[in-house]
Parts: C-alpha cells; sequence; structure tokens
C-alpha cells in the first residue's frame, strides 16, 4: 500500500529526489510560459517522469491547457547501425557526442540525412500535433544529458525536418530512476532488501542484472523494436519481466511505474502553493547544434561547397554565412579551393582520421633560415605537462635557439607558462636564453601598437646576433606579425602573405592559409612598409 511509503519516506533518499521533481515541474512550466511551445516532445523512455511532473502542477497552477505532446523513442539504441560503420571516425569504439570533435559529430548528423525513415517517422508525429507549420516552435524534454548522445540525435533529426523551427531543449539533470526502484523496494517489499536487488550504496551493478531490469521498470515503458521511434507500456512477456519474476509475481512489477507516478503526484499536490512562475528562464547552457557542425555536415554530405550554397542549405544570411566559413577556415575545420572566381569550401586534412597521429614532435619552419623560427606553444609549466614540454625544448635548444618569444594568451597566472623549465633547462646545457612575454587575445587580432613593438623586438634580436622562436597559442597571431614583418623587410602585403605560404611548406598544416582569417589577411595587406621602403 502506497501508505506504508509515506512512512518510509524521510528513511530514504527519495525524500531529496522528490523535492528535486518539484523544481523539475516549476522549470517545465517557466519553460512553457516563457517558449510558448507549439509542440513539447519528451524522450522515451526517461524524459516521461520530468514530463508527467510538470504537466501535474500545470494543470493545478494554469488556465490554459498544456501544450501538445509526442513522445518519441530516440535513446542510444538508435547509434548500434552507426558505430558499426568502417568508416566512423571518432575516439571510441563507440560514438559519444560529449567527447567527439565538431567534425567528428558533423559526420554523425550527415549521416542522419540518409536515415529517412526516422526522419519520416518524427515528421508524421509533430505533424499530428500541429498540421503543416513548417517553422514550429518545440520544447524537448528529456532526463539527463550526459553522453552527449541522445541529444545530437535527436536535434540532428529535428534540424533536417525543420530547418526553420526554433528549438529549446531542457534537461531535468537528475538520474531518478535508481532512486525510485530502491524506495519501492524499501517501502513495499523490504524483504528484498537484502537480495542483488539492492547492491551495497555506490556499487555498480552489471549489465543484464535483475537490478538493471528493474530500475528499466520504474518507467513504465518499453521500445518496440530498436529501429523505430514507437514505444510501448511495459509488457508482462519479457526478458526483464524473465528475470524480476524470479523475486516476486510479474503483477507486482508492474504496479512499479504507477507507485512513481504516484509519489510525484502526491508531491506537486502537497507543494503546488509554492509555485511562483519565473520567466527569466537561463538558455545560456542549452545544448544546440553549433554552427560549424552544421557547415561541415553540409560537405560531408554534398562535397565542397560555396558559400551561397551554404545560404541555400541552412537559411542564413550573406553575413552570418560569411563570419562562420571565416570561423572554421581559421580553427583549420576547412580549406578554400579557388575554382576561378570562385571559392569552394572543402574539409581540411585534419578532420581525417589519423591526422594528429603524425604530429611532429613539435611543428615548426623557419620564416628566415637560421635566425627566426616559428611555430607552435612548446607546452606548458603544469608538472603533468613536463613529458611533453622537455623534449620539445631540447629540441629547439639543440636546433641552435636563444631567444622565446611567447605571445600566449595564458599569462594571467604566471606558473603556467613554461619560462621557469626553459631557464632550468637552460641552466643545465650552460646557455644564455632570453625568453619575452608579451600575451596577446585570443583569436583576435593585436593592437597596432602591440604589433610594432613586437617587429621591433625582432630587429634588436636578430641585430644581437640571437636565434629566434615566435608563437603564440593558435598560431595566428604569430603569422599576423610575420606578415607584417616581411612587409617590413620590404614586400608588398600579397607578396608577404605568398612568403608565409612559401616558407611554411613542409609544415604539418602547411595545406591551412596563414593567417586563416580574412581580417588578419587583411591586416597584412594595407601594414605600411617603412618610409625609406615606400616608393
Amino acid at each position: 500500500m502506497l501508505t506504508v511509503y509515506s512512512h518510509n519516506l524521510m528513511m530514504s533518499d527519495l525524500k531529496t529526489i522528490l523535492d528535486r521533481f518539484f523544481g523539475i515541474a516549476t522549470q517545465v512550466c517557466n519553460e512553457i510560459l516563457t517558449f510558448q511551445p507549439d509542440v513539447v516532445i519528451t524522450l522515451m523512455h526517461s524524459g516521461w517522469i520530468p514530463l508527467y511532473a510538470g504537466m501535474e502542477l500545470w494543470q493545478r497552477t494554469q488556465q490554459t491547457p498544456f501544450p501538445p505532446i509526442v513522445g518519441v523513442n530516440l535513446g542510444r539504441e538508435k547509434l548500434k547501425r552507426f558505430n558499426e560503420l568502417e568508416n566512423r571516425p571518432g575516439v571510441a569504439n563507440c560514438f559519444i557526442g560529449a567527447l567527439e570533435s565538431d567534425d567528428v559529430v558533423a559526420f554523425f548528423l550527415a549521416w542522419l540525412y540518409d536515415q529517412t525513415h526516422w526522419q519520416e517517422d518524427l515528421r508524421a508525429c509533430i505533424q499530428e500535433k500541429v498540421g503543416d507549420a513548417t517553422a514550429p516552435r518545440i520544447l524537448i524534454i528529456d532526463e539527463l544529458i550526459h553522453e552527449g548522445s541522445t541529444w545530437l540525435l535527436t536535434l540532428g533529426l529535428l534540424n533536417l525536418i525543420y530547418p526553420k523551427a526554433e528549438i529549446q531543449f531542457y534537461s531535468a539533470n537528475v538520474e531518478w530512476k535508481h532512486l525510485f526502484f530502491d524506495a519501492w523496494i524499501e517501502a513495499q517489499h523490504p524483504e528484498l532488501l537484502e537480495t542483488d536487488l539492492i547492491p551495497p550504496k555506490e556499487a555498480p551493478w552489471p549489465t543484464g542484472s535483475a537490478r538493471e531490469a528493474g530500475i528499466r521498470t520504474v518507467v513504465g515503458t518499453e521500445d518496440v523494436d530498436a529501429e523505430s521511434l514507437d514505444w510501448q507500456t511495459i509488457q508482462s512477456p519479457s526478458a526483464n519481466m524473465e528475470l524480476l519474476s524470479k523475486y516476486l509475481p510479474v503483477e507486482t512489477w508492474m504496479e512499479l511505474p504507477r507507485f512513481v507516478e504516484q509519489a510525484v503526484s502526491t508531491e506537486i499536490v502537497a507543494r503546488t502553493g509554492e509555485y511562483i512562475p519565473n520567466l527569466d528562464v537561463a538558455k545560456d547552457q542549452r545544448p544546440r547544434l553549433q554552427p560549424g557542425m552544421l557547415i561541415m555536415r553540409e560537405i560531408y554530405h554534398h562535397g565542397p561547397i560555396t558559400s551561397h550554397q551554404i545560404i541555400n542549405y541552412l537559411g542564413w544570411s550573406p553575413a552570418k554565412t560569411r563570419y562562420q566559413l571565416d570561423r572554421q577556415v581559421g580553427r583549420g575545420n576547412l580549406i578554400v579551393k579557388q575554382e576561378g572566381r570562385l571559392n569552394r569550401y572543402a574539409l581540411s586534412p585534419q578532420t581525417e582520421p589519423g591526422y594528429w597521429h603524425n604530429h611532429p614532435l613539435i611543428d615548426t619552419y623557419w620564416a628566415l633560415p637560421g635566425k627566426l623560427m616559428a611555430g607552435e606553444l612548446p607546452g606548458y609549466g603544469f608538472d603533468e605537462d613536463k613529458a611533453r614540454l622537455l623534449p620539445r625544448l631540447r629540441w629547439l635548444l639543440d636546433v641552435g635557439v636563444t631567444y622565446f618569444i611567447d605571445l600566449s594568451h595564458h599569462l594571467s597566472d604566471r606558473s603556467e607558462t613554461y619560462e621557469n623549465t626553459l631557464l632550468e633547462l637552460a641552466f643545465e646545457h650552460k646557455k644564455a636564453i632570453k625568453y619575452v612575454a608579451i600575451p596577446t587575445p585570443i583569436r583576435q587580432l593585436p593592437r597596432s601598437k602591440t604589433i610594432k613593438s613586437i617587429l621591433e623586438l625582432i630587429d634588436q634580436a636578430l641585430e644581437a646576433g640571437h636565434t629566434l622562436y615566435i608563437h603564440d597559442f593558435y598560431r595566428g597571431t604569430t603569422e599576423t606579425i610575420l606578415g607584417c614583418y616581411f612587409v617590413q623587410q620590404g614586400m608588398s602585403g600579397s607578396e608577404a602573405l605568398m612568403e608565409l605560404d612559401r616558407v611554411r611548406r613542409g609544415s604539418l598544416d602547411d595545406w591551412r592559409r596563414a593567417p586563416a582569417h580574412e581580417r588578419a589577411r587583411s591586416l597584412v595587406r594595407k601594414w605600411s612598409r617603412p618610409m625609406h621602403l615606400q616608393n
């Protein structure tokens, strides 16, 4: 009887989780009041109870009906075929969105292009609620964003179906099923507390165990099959029930989902008077498909494309398209292929599997042979980074570098730099070394005054007979400085950019234009030569 449960509430973690569910209910209601969705999609199975809590509070506090609901079965089981692809990129043997780079996520999103049966099923479910609307407002409710795969699957499909839709994703950020399962055992069937259904706290339970089957039963629904978006209420003849029937009759286990709903409903009813609507809903941390992912998705699917095609495919403005393309080129995800007066954007070599396995000890090139070397950040001063940092610094010292110009932005904490490690190493090798740090903003153009001071420093160091190594964090600033340096030596801006391409040949990323961002290239083109070199 549920009356027994009320006495056990204070003896379990259930009180905490029910308090959390009242908070979830208020958040769901606030989301709907703020966003005014045309339809609410809940991801079955774990998203059902967070939605149920919101519905219970809504019907007791609002005059208008709760928005139409679509329940869809979009879980990790849908990724099985993707994980079995022979050419699938990624860092693990299964797709885990939170661990993947943007290009790997884009490959997954492009794969969804071909999953037309899911697109058609999901479109039919939504059309049943919103009709033929081409840009519905869609609120998605789920239990938890953990690995990042389910939300990418959902948003990826919705973006293909409704590219103009406004979509918000709400995650309850709570793992609740095992707590309700344990509370039900404690309240209704304490004789099972000493069985393997209730392991020691924090102890993991094996996949396929009876405990796992019981926790799956908590939600009250199950898959129809792995490929279908449909779901069904839990069926008595099933593998889960076969495992659980060794402990209690199947009919008893079938009461568990109702226990959960009644516990949540009781909590909401008791606390309805506490609800105060709050329309200031923060959306900054919501999961969303990043523009770079969408651009690369289109390239994976269509091949190299022009900016006009991006505008057509994604519905962006020309200004947004130019900005995002330049940003992805700057990050090294895209390269520009010129076909006459037409630019096509293609995926860069760094998106290819195994690219980073070919990384040299440290990627460098001579801007002035034997005098001025440029390249990547050698490393950090943290103890855990020393295994990478020390051999890189030794190599730089061995090739004759005596003067380091560090343009990295990360100098708010001096311990982050490699200066002390460098000076200790130089002392061991009995070499006189200079280290100068000029922090420059990340992915931003340095001020003209800063550029001039760096150029003066380079001239002074070279005149003193030093061999220089110059770097920043993302290389863009270094390349901008070198371009301006070449102009200072008498080249035109366009000649300086061509010289940069020439001196970088043979480096790991010589395929990338340098500097990558158009604003930086424009700065080099416009940089003024000294008066005595001007015609």
